[in-house]
C-alpha cells in the first residue's frame, strides 16, 4: 500500500543555486562549487541528488562527498530549510532539497521566491510504502489490504497528510523503479 498524491506538486528534489548566480546553469556547472545535503539518512535530501548526480555527470559515488573531487566542499544542513535558507544567504553556492520546502519557505515569507534559481530536479520520489510481512497468513494479507483500500477518514487524512483527499492506494512494482535504480547507482544493496 502507498498513499495517493499529496497536492498538486510532485515530490520531487530540486537542484538550487543563488540568485546573484548567473553562471551555474546545468548540474556540470556545480563542479568546484560548495554544496549542501541535508543528511546521509535523507531520500530527497541526499540519496535521489547523489544518484542524479553520479548517473548524468558519471560521477563515483563513493567520491563524491570527498572535497575537491566535483565540488569544491560538501555540507550535511540537517533539515531542508537549513539547506535552502544557506543557498539564499550565501553560506552554500548550491544545495539539493525538496521541492515542496520552497514554496513552504517563500509562503512563510522566509525567503522570496526569487533568492534562488533551480537548475535542475531528480525523477519523481514515490510515496512511502506499508508493506506486511509474506509469511502472514493470506486472509490477514487480505484484511489489511481491505482495510487501507477502503479506509475513508478524512480527519485522519488531513492530519496526517495535509489533505483530506489522499487515500491509501495499491503500489505497483513499476512505480518504484526509480527506487531500484538509485539503489543500484549508489550501491546501497549489502552482498
Amino acid at each position: 500500500m502507498t498513499t495517493t498524491s499529496m497536492g498538486q506538486e510532485e515530490y520531487k528534489t530540486l537542484f538550487v543555486v543563488g540568485k546573484d548566480d548567473t553562471t551555474t546553469q546545468s548540474l556540470a556547472d556545480l563542479k568546484g562549487k560548495s554544496f549542501a545535503f541535508v543528511d546521509p539518512a535523507s531520500s530527497s535530501g541526499y540519496m535521489y541528488p547523489k544518484a542524479k548526480l553520479v548517473k548524468e555527470l558519471s560521477l563515483d559515488p563513493n567520491q563524491l562527498e570527498n572535497p575537491g573531487y566535483f565540488f569544491d566542499t560538501v555540507a550535511y544542513s540537517g533539515k531542508h530549510d537549513s539547506s535552502l535558507m544557506g543557498v539564499a544567504k550565501g553560506d552554500y553556492d548550491a544545495a539539493a532539497v525538496a521541492g515542496q520546502v520552497i514554496t513552504s519557505l517563500v509562503d512563510a515569507g522566509m525567503i522570496q521566491e526569487d533568492d534562488i534559481r533551480v537548475i535542475g530536479e531528480t525523477e519523481t520520489i514515490p510515496n512511502a510504502l506499508f508493506v506486511v510481512r509474506s509469511d502472514l497468513p493470506a486472509e490477514t494479507k487480505a484484511a489489511l489490504k481491505d482495510f487501507y483500500l477502503t479506509y475513508e477518514n478524512e480527519e485522519y487524512f488531513e492530519t496526517f497528510y495535509g489533505s483530506k483527499e489522499v487515500r491509501f492506494t495499491e503500489a505497483k512494482d513499476e512505480d518504484y523503479e526509480v527506487v531500484q535504480e538509485m539503489v543500484e547507482i549508489l550501491n546501497l544493496e549489502e552482498e
